[in-house]
């Protein structure tokens, strides 16, 4: 590539600290990111200012006057836009004033053209426009809340941006609501597709309008989605590079990221990590970078002072991370909880599957979260419980942990036995698939919880099996080892080489007690590649 220069072989340490990649390590450094007083790139807040006015108890704002307000004759601007603007101008001095009289005369000083959304209602557009106003005060000593002022000349300046939400039905143009935000929805609603799916939802339950709701539905969907995109594209070598581009001792070349360069960050990537975190829960967050940047193929890099990426990303991935958003069927919507699927970007074929929920109200499955949407399930990234997180799993796409009390995993098994033995009402259910028992699902059924459990699951024949690092039936050994840094080498007794790679971890119960998790590969045939896979979970 013209251009490119070449570079001494890496360094040995990727970053300029010693990174650990166990889930734990990169928790603790998240747990850090958030703790007070430390800088968090840009993590914004879930709540929304509210534009109040008090009566009293708030100390008076005054500040110099800006340029005196001036009429605008907004030519650039449709002119039923402009009386929508100056109505809901008119709207907000009445609600602030009350019967009390407190703004005397408005003024609307700027309308500004947001953008025009096709395709998010069927057969029209919607506009958006941003409208700046201001109100003058009866008493310029009054007091006010929030971030919201009154400048020397007696005129009041809200601490929040007003939108106006148009349709555009042909030459037809009318207001469908309003919108007030302190800029803070985009982070979490998807920017503006995000928003206004959310605006049409509110407005079509209001308003008993299905078709209206199913839209907002589809668009917010798509908002959260190409919200992640802006994540992921920093992972598939799509982030905007600036500067020169190198290629290092092995061929590869790598860009700089033209944004996430902030030295004053100890560790640049965790620019990038805490970023995450708005879109995704941490334990996913953990996830994406314990597959793609703590690896012995690292798509991230720290060194000279700057953060890299590689040209080739996309091909270290485990998928392509895209999906056509025309084409989304939502199976579950809750107020809280959503789960949807839409065809692969590159395989139509394929499903790719999502669960959306609010992190505030899921503490059982998402740590130190906020009050935004955030992806529990995510492609092949999944979100199932902090102590279940080491053996989640998708298959065929569909994210599951040990655990779940879903059977017939695997489809129909060939036969199953059933163990009582263990006393207490305790038995196991075991279904057997694959030639003479290749491959197994264990499940223990307990009084004390009432429902059948996946504790172990074994498999030789589902390479569609893929555990939350992106490890199946198919993979190298190496791959595993750089996956499962913190796993250990194993024989089977019968090679004098160690032929297993295993992770184990020792978990608390909650109950002063502890259970043990374990993660194995098994290269049977010693020719590098996993013939067998196997997960477990010591609890009954």
């Amino acid at each position: 590539m013209k251009g490119t220069r070449m570079r001494p072989t890496l360094p040995r340490t990727l970053f300029s600290t010693p990174f650990r990649s166990s889930a734990g390590a990169v928790r603790r450094r998240l747990g850090n990111l958030f703790a007070p007083g430390r800088k968090n790139g840009g993590l914004v807040a879930a709540a929304a200012l509210v534009l109040v006015v008090f009566a009293g108890g708030l100390v008076a704002c005054t500040r110099p006057a800006e340029e005196p307000p001036e009429e605008t004759g907004f030519s650039n601007i449709p002119e039923e836009v402009v009386v929508f603007a100056q109505e809901y101008a008119a709207e907000s001095m009445e609600e602030l004033s009350g019967d009390s009289g407190a703004f005397t005369a408005i003024q609307v000083t700027s309308i500004t053209g947001e953008g025009t959304f096709s395709g998010i209602l069927p057969d029209s557009d919607l506009e958006v426009y941003q409208v700046d106003y201001l109100l003058k005060a009866a008493d310029p000593d009054m007091l006010v809340a929030g971030g919201s002022w009154i400048d020397d000349e007696g005129w009041y300046h809200p601490d929040s941006f007003a939108y106006l939400v148009v349709e555009l039905s042909g030459e037809t143009r009318t207001l469908l609501g309003t919108l007030a935000s302190d800029g803070t929805d985009a982070g979490h609603l998807g920017d503006w597709e995000g928003i206004l799916g959310n605006f049409l939802i509110r407005q079509g339950s209001e308003a008993g309008d299905e078709a209206m709701i199913q839209a907002g539905r589809q668009a917010f969907l798509r908002g959260k989605l190409d919200q992640a995109d802006q994540i992921m594209d920093c992972f598939r070598g799509e982030a905007t590079p600036t500067g020169q581009p190198y290629t290092d001792s092995e061929g590869h070349t790598w860009y700089q990221f033209a944004d996430f360069q902030d030295t004053s960050w100890r560790r640049m990537d965790d620019q990038i990590l805490s970023q995450s975190t708005i879109i995704f829960p941490i334990e996913v967050s953990t996830q994406l970078f314990q597959r793609y940047v703590y690896t012995a193929q690292p798509v991230i890099l720290q060194f000279d002072d700057a953060l890299w990426f590689r040209e080739d990303s996309a091909d270290l991935l485990s998928c392509g991370y895209h999906v056509d958003t025309s084409a989304i069927t939502i199976t579950k919507w809750e107020d809280d909880f959503v789960q949807f699927y839409a065809p692969d970007g590159d395989d139509p074929t394929i499903r790719r599957y999502f669960t959306l929920a609010i992190a505030s109200e899921h503490p059982e499955l998402v740590e130190n979260g906020v009050g935004s949407w955030v992806f529990l399930q995510y492609f092949d990234l999944s979100c199932e419980g902090i102590a279940d997180l080491e053996t989640s799993f998708t298959l065929d796409g569909a994210s599951y942990a040990l655990g779940t009390s879903v059977t017939s995993l695997l489809g129909t098994p060939y036969g199953t036995t059933t163990d009582d033995t263990y006393g207490d009402g305790v038995y196991s259910y075991a279904e057997w698939y694959g030639s003479g028992g290749s491959s197994s699902a264990t499940y223990f059924y307990n009084p004390a919880r009432g429902s059948l459990a996946l504790r172990v699951l074994l498999t030789s024949d589902f390479p569609s099996l893929i555990t939350w690092r992106g490890i199946h039936l198919g993979s190298t050994m190496e791959e595993a080892r750089a996956a499962y840094p913190d796993g250990e080498w194993f024989s089977n007794g019968v090679n004098t080489e160690p032929t297993d790679w295993r992770l184990f971890l020792t978990c608390p119960d909650g109950e002063g007690g502890t259970y043990q998790l374990v993660v194995a590969f098994y290269d049977k045939d010693l020719d590098g590649v996993i013939d067998r896979l196997y997960l477990s979970d010591s609890r009954v």
